[in-house]
């Protein structure tokens, strides 16, 4: 399908074992946050925003766990890691292009999705910025670096962060699918269409 094909895509070209597809960039933030809770086996995870951002972190954040706010660096407008304290999750998010100081940020021993809406193809360390978070998540939306009109990705390099992600944006479908009404997990319609697919690959160039 294109939609396999465009994560094929992206996952090779950012150096990232899967890559998954979904129907927003919030999207993907929600289903990264709900994955952490669910690796952290916590029933309630309190999530680390910046307070300079779009403000999608911070609506997922408070849709999926406990918002917790901290301050942002003045020269990068980044998340300020050394105010970062008292929370489960950190979500890093790069601010116009610039990577957040993920060494810094993962010397704090946390769980960390790092929001690359704006930054996919930025770099690191010399390093793909989607080599350092346990979760990278993007926007596919009009105004991003690439657009499938609306859409969004999450990578890994987890496998069971990665079939936890695949259970929530399809409905929480198991092995039987749609058929058998085989739902596992909790799960949502977060998928991405093809047609969305199709522009994503176009755009890729």
């Amino acid at each position: 399908s294109s939609v396999k094909f465009f994560e094929n895509m992206l996952k090779k070209k950012f150096n990232s074992k899967y890559a998954i597809a979904c129907n927003s960039g919030t999207a993907a933030l929600q289903v990264a946050m709900i994955e952490a809770k669910k690796y952290l086996n916590k029933k309630t995870i309190k999530i680390a925003v910046p307070t300079w951002s779009y403000i999608a972190p911070a609506n997922a954040a408070d849709s999926i766990g406990i918002l917790k706010l901290f301050d942002s660096e003045k020269k990068t407008g980044n998340i300020d890691y050394k105010k970062v304290r008292g929370v489960d999750v950190i979500c890093a998010v790069d601010f116009a292009g610039v990577p957040a100081d993920y060494k810094k940020i993962r010397s704090l021993k946390k769980f960390i999705i790092s929001d690359a809406a704006e930054s996919l193809g930025s770099r690191y360390c010399n390093k793909q910025i989607s080599a350092f978070a346990d979760i990278t998540t993007t926007s596919f939306q009009a105004a991003k670096i690439i657009t499938t009109g609306e859409g969004g990705m999450t990578f890994t390099n987890n496998s069971k962060l990665f079939k936890i992600c695949k259970l929530i944006i399809n409905q929480g479908y198991g092995p039987k699918g749609y058929a058998f009404h085989d739902h596992v997990e909790k799960g949502f319609n977060y998928r991405l269409s093809g047609i969305q697919a199709a522009l994503g690959i176009s755009q890729f160039k």
